[in-house]
C-alpha cells in the first residue's frame, strides 16, 4: 500500500514543536486548501490543550 497524499501539521507550544499531525492517504491529491486550512486549526487547538496542561502541571507543582 502506498501513500499517494500526505498532510503534516506541527504542533507549536511556545515556540516549540512537540509534535505533529500527520494525515495521508492513499488517493492521489486527496487533500486540498480547505484541508489543509482545517488540520492547521486542529492542530493549533491541540497545541493550545497541550500549553494548558502544561501550565496546570507546573501551577499543581507549585501549589501542591
Amino acid at each position: 500500500v502506498e501513500v499517494r497524499a500526505e498532510l503534516v501539521a506541527p504542533l507549536l507550544v511556545d515556540g516549540a514543536t512537540w509534535g505533529a499531525i500527520n494525515l495521508e492517504e492513499l488517493v492521489e491529491d486527496a487533500f486540498d486548501d480547505d484541508d489543509s486550512q482545517l488540520l492547521c486549526i486542529v492542530a493549533n487547538q491541540v497545541a493550545a490543550a497541550i500549553r494548558s496542561a502544561e501550565l496546570t502541571q507546573r501551577l499543581l507543582r507549585v501549589t501542591g
